[in-house]
């Protein structure tokens, strides 16, 4: 029996919630410590580090971004990335091992070394003296819409042809700009949605002819050629998005990905969802 997850029930009263664009819940129980990731579809529970000062998920749900480097928590090398969306400021963490933190019977505590890579860490990053530190204000407007790509990597799209990477491969998380080629606005007003899909970044423009969101002129998709090496990147245009995928975007400019035929979706279309004058409305393109 999985819990009720409607916005009065005691089980949603009872935790902060964030969802993160893997499809998985990072849940913090209000008056404790206590944090875990939580699956909707399956009940299955993961444990994380305890946030013992409240600072990483004690506050107001707006004020924070929450994702994971891989597509499951259980994947080998993932970690849980917190963002704070008003400050260049970060946390993580890895997930629990299999087998702690699940509410069953727990195993013998971790060793002293694993339990430090479990930990929250905290992270700043653009401080002043610091490279790219230049961008710190761009970055920061931008950072709502971090998007995880091949595990080791988080981007995002800047203003003026740029793109933001944090990197994840070494201990401390570094954060550096590059410039981004390829996408051409053709239209007076335009909205973009970042979709990370089998390991890559996609970009998906909606444009309008005029400044009104019932009336879109042309979807088109992009996808990332990221040249770390070189310090560019390239937006090039696809016509698929890969055959079995779907796109599902919401109003929050933030996409995820779905294999079509396990999700029950049409292949190689977008979903899009947005509320107008407090009315739903959804929409399908195919690509």
């Amino acid at each position: 029996h999985l819990p009720c997850l409607h916005p009065g029930s005691a089980f949603v009263r009872d935790h902060r919630i964030w969802a993160t664009p893997q499809g998985w819940l990072l849940m913090a129980r209000r008056g404790s410590p206590e944090t875990f990731l939580w699956d909707p579809f399956t009940g299955t529970r993961i444990g994380l580090s305890p946030d013992h000062d409240g600072t990483v998920l004690a506050v107001d749900h707006w004020r924070r971004r929450c994702l994971l480097s891989r597509r499951r928590p259980t994947d080998p090398g993932c970690v849980v990335l917190v963002v704070d969306l008003e400050d260049t400021v970060l946390w993580h963490c890895r997930p629990a091992p299999a087998g702690r933190g699940n509410g069953a019977d727990e195993p013998p505590p971790p060793p002293p070394e694993e339990e430090d890579d479990q930990q929250w860490a905290r992270h700043e990053y653009l401080q002043p003296g610091t490279p790219h530190h230049e961008h710190r204000d761009d970055v920061l407007r931008a950072i709502g819409r971090l998007t995880a790509v091949d595990g080791s990597k988080l981007l995002v799209d800047l203003v003026d042809h740029r793109l933001a990477v944090l990197e994840l491969s070494s201990q401390e998380p570094v954060v550096t700009v590059v410039a981004a080629e390829g996408v051409s606005v053709a239209c007076t007003s335009n909205s973009t949605n970042l979709v990370e899909s089998d390991g890559e970044l996609y970009c998906v423009w909606f444009r309008y002819p005029i400044r009104c969101l019932r009336i879109v002129a042309r979807v088109s998709v992009y996808k990332l050629d990221y040249m770390a090496a070189k310090g560019s990147a390239t937006w090039m245009k696809v016509k698929s998005l890969g055959g079995r995928r779907s796109f599902f975007i919401g109003q929050d400019r933030i996409g995820a990905s779905f294999d079509a035929e396990e999700a029950g979706l049409k292949p190689n279309c977008i979903y899009y969802y947005w509320l107008l004058n407090n009315r739903a409305a959804f929409s399908v393109y195919k690509n």
